[in-house]
């Protein structure tokens, strides 16, 4: 039986700038391919802005696969997540380190 698991990554500021009022929220969502997600948030708080990447994907869909993704000149070789993500083909990636 296969398993919906849904992964949700995002970058956030300082846990006490997270929990002030919010003044300002704009929420973008985009379908970037079947069984993945991309949510863009963007919020105005007491203590600043905040720009919030969410990616979320189904792995039950058999369109979506996660992987870890390293430069095909070795795996100690550093690159930009871009350079990787166009390498492989990849339709998503987040910074891991």
């Amino acid at each position: 039986m296969k398993r919906i698991i849904a992964v949700i990554l995002a970058v956030f500021l300082l846990c006490g700038v997270s929990y002030a009022d919010v003044i300002y929220e704009n929420v973008q969502s985009r379908t970037i391919t079947r069984g993945v997600t991309h949510t863009y948030i963007e919020k105005l708080t007491e203590g600043g802005w905040q720009k919030i990447n969410v990616i979320k994907a189904d792995l039950s869909d058999s369109n979506v696969d996660v992987s870890v993704l390293y430069s095909s000149k070795g795996i100690s070789y550093r690159s930009t997540v871009s350079a990787l993500a166009k390498e492989n083909n990849a339709v998503a990636a987040i910074n891991a380190d």
